[in-house]
C-alpha cells in the first residue's frame, strides 16, 4: 500500500484514504510520496513542495513560511509572501489587543511585540529572499526596502530560473 501527500495539509496519508485523517481534506488528486532507496531520495516529478496551490487561508501560507524558516534557496509565490506578511501583522495586532484587554502597560506590549519580531525575523527574511528569487532577482535587493516592494509584488518568472522550478507549476 503506497503513501501520498494530502493536498490540504501536506501530511503523508494512505493512497486509498478518501479524506485526510489529519485535516479532513477530500483526496481526489493526490501526489505520490517521496521514495527513499539505498540512501538516495527520488522525488516525484509533480510534487510541489506539498503545497495546495488553491489555498487562500493566510495562516496556511504563514505556517508554510515557518516550515521553511531558514531556507533562503528556492522560490516562493506571492501568496506565500503576502499572506505570511499579513499573518505576521495580524499576530502583532492580536498581541496589542490582548495586552490592551489585560490593561498591561505600553512597555509590556512593546516587549511582547519585540519578542514576536525577533522570533519571526529569520523566517520573514527567508520568505522575502525566496520571493525575490521567484522574480529572478538576488535576495540582496531586500536591503533596499522602498525599491523591493515593487519587485515583491510582481509576478514570478514563468518556468524555471536560476533559483529553481516555478512554484506555480
Amino acid at each position: 500500500m503506497g503513501m501520498v501527500f494530502c493536498r490540504g495539509c501536506g501530511k503523508e496519508i494512505h493512497e486509498t484514504a478518501p479524506t485526510c485523517p489529519h485535516c479532513g481534506f477530500v483526496q481526489n488528486n493526490v501526489q505520490k510520496a517521496n521514495v527513499v532507496t539505498s540512501g538516495n531520495i527520488a522525488k516525484s516529478e509533480n510534487a510541489i513542495n506539498d503545497v495546495p496551490t488553491d489555498s487562500n487561508v493566510p495562516v496556511y501560507w504563514f505556517m508554510l513560511a515557518m516550515k521553511k524558516y531558514a531556507q533562503f534557496d528556492g522560490r516562493s509565490r506571492r501568496k506565500e509572501f503576502w499572506y505570511s506578511q499579513l499573518s505576521y501583522l495580524l499576530a502583532l495586532i492580536l498581541v496589542g489587543v490582548v495586552c490592551a484587554m489585560l490593561e498591561l502597560d505600553l512597555n509590556t506590549v512593546q516587549i511582547m511585540q519585540g519578542l514576536i519580531n525577533i522570533a519571526l525575523l529569520l523566517p520573514l527574511l527567508a520568505v522575502g529572499v525566496r520571493r525575490l528569487h521567484d522574480t529572478n532577482r538576488s535576495g540582496w535587493w531586500l536591503l533596499l526596502p522602498i525599491v523591493n516592494i515593487v519587485f515583491l509584488a510582481q509576478d514570478g518568472t514563468k518556468g524555471s530560473n536560476q533559483y529553481g522550478a516555478d512554484p506555480k507549476s
